[in-house]
C-alpha cells in the first residue's frame, strides 16, 4: 500500500534526521508521520470493509 510505503520513509528520514541533529526537521516529520499513519489506517479500514461486503 503506498501509504504505508510513505510511512516507513517517513520514519527514516527522521532518524537521519535526528542523527544530523537537525531536531526540527525531525519535529516537523513527526507531524507527516502522525499524519500518514492515519491515512494508512483509513486505508486499511476501507479494505477491510470492502471485503466484507456481499
Amino acid at each position: 500500500m503506498a501509504a504505508e510505503s510513505e510511512v516507513i520513509a517517513c520514519q527514516c528520514h527522521i532518524s537521519a534526521a535526528f542523527n544530523a541533529g537537525n531536531l526540527e526537521e525531525a519535529g516537523h516529520l513527526s507531524i507527516r508521520l502522525k499524519y500518514l499513519a492515519k491515512l494508512a489506517d483509513e486505508a486499511r479500514s476501507k479494505k477491510s470493509r470492502a471485503l466484507r461486503l456481499p
